[in-house]
């Protein structure tokens, strides 16, 4: 498989994390099921989150709750959308759940890295 603008060939492990992450990409405000993901890369649900904490470090769901969160963060920086629009825009489908993932990761802390979370290899962007 090669990538616009690279000369190198990308392993099947590259290949399918960028489905991964592109999947979340495009689909972050949705409800996304483990399921769902792991039916896009042609794995069953054990073997997608065995493969996916392996590779990223992290569980699926914790994964997708950051991203989420740094989006929740980019809004409520960059606009004029109320906490409650902000949480239905993001993926989250329930005000007191959504507010507990903010003040659960110190929300003061996340504005500060929110711009990091956008820079690390979390998010994927087809060139």
């Amino acid at each position: 498989i090669y990538i616009v603008g690279h000369n190198n060939k990308m392993d099947a492990r590259e290949y399918q994390l960028n489905l991964i992450k592109t999947y979340v990409l495009c689909n972050f405000y949705r409800s996304i099921t483990i399921d769902d993901v792991a039916r896009n890369v042609n794995m069953n649900r054990t073997s997608f989150c065995r493969f996916f904490k392996h590779n990223i470090g992290m569980s699926f769901v914790n994964y997708l709750n950051e991203y989420r969160i740094s989006k929740a963060c980019e809004l409520l920086k960059k606009s004029d959308l109320n906490i409650s629009q902000v949480c239905y825009k993001t993926g989250f489908n329930d005000i007191p759940y959504f507010g507990s993932e903010i003040t659960g990761t110190e929300w003061l802390g996340y504005i500060g890295i929110c711009s990091d979370f956008q820079s690390s290899e979390y998010i994927f962007l087809i060139p």
